[in-house]
């Protein structure tokens, strides 16, 4: 198994990227509109070569918090208070088991830890730092107000 790309691999990953849902003749149509030449079959296995492959890790519908009642996100800038193994398996542990937390990074940095939510309301933003504040030695909530960009698709050069 390859770990290279070529065009019409980036290209289909572009397209599934977009919308995951495209059929076979949609991918070949798309390609074609590329100067690619690839016939409905052909595509539907570059994509599941990719899959095998371990380009794409999964497929999934992207849901609007709004309508689902969680339109409240927040980013909780974590400093751990001991850094021992420990200390951090429990955190991750903990945060991890919390259903609204989506995101959660190591950083570098002034803190050690980004977390992402999404909650109903601010108290269950609140509720959340309340969990994880006796494993940690600071944590600080910041609400969203707007959101200007929020794209999952991963830049890809398609040459």
């Amino acid at each position: 198994m390859s770990d290279t790309l070529d065009k019409i691999d980036r290209l289909l990953l572009c397209f599934v990227q977009e919308n995951a849902n495209r059929t076979a003749n949609q991918l070949s149509q798309k390609l074609a509109q590329h100067k690619e030449r690839l016939g409905p079959a052909a595509a539907r296995n570059r994509v599941d070569d990719l899959t095998n492959r371990g380009f794409i890790k999964a497929t999934r519908a992207i849901l609007d918090p709004d309508k689902i009642g969680l339109s409240t996100m927040c980013f909780m800038l974590v400093k751990l208070g001991e850094k021992n193994g420990e200390s951090e398996t429990k955190f991750k542990d903990k945060a991890h088991g919390i259903r609204n937390v989506l995101e959660i990074h190591e950083t570098t940095g002034q803190y050690d830890y980004i977390i992402k939510a999404h909650v109903h309301a601010i108290k269950d933003a609140l509720a959340i730092s309340q969990q994880l504040k006796p494993m940690v030695g600071s944590i600080e909530t910041l609400l969203v107000g707007d959101t200007h960009k929020n794209d999952t698709a991963l830049p890809l050069d398609e040459s």
